[in-house]
């Protein structure tokens, strides 16, 4: 997730579409009466698709990163975007701290 997401950023992203209302996110509340309408940036696959560009695979094996695209593609359609690098930044997160509490740990 890392890998794939650290590369949007070399992404000429000129537009993001919102969910249609029959395209949204399934949401179930817990009390009805509480219902509210969810919609989810989406980067157009077009888009997604130029990660695809040679000099992006090679920087990576390319089988795992080709993998990694279909699932940001896949992971967009139900999440939306935002919620893809908001993982991604959480993932990271946890990451670095665990490599400090470890490093911690070593040198005590």
């Amino acid at each position: 997730m890392l890998v794939v997401v650290r590369e949007l950023r070399n992404l000429q992203i000129h537009r993001l579409s919102t969910l249609r209302p029959e395209e949204r996110i399934a949401y179930l509340p817990v009390n009805p009466e509480m219902e509210i309408s969810l919609s989810a940036q989406m980067v157009p696959e077009e888009d997604l698709s130029k990660l695809r560009d040679p000099r992006t695979l090679k920087k990576y094996p390319r089988e795992d990163f080709l993998r990694a695209v279909d699932w940001l593609i896949d992971a967009q359609s139900h999440w939306g975007i935002s919620d893809v690098v908001i993982r991604a930044i959480w993932a990271y997160a946890g990451r670095i701290v665990d490599h400090h509490l470890h490093f911690r740990q070593a040198s005590t």
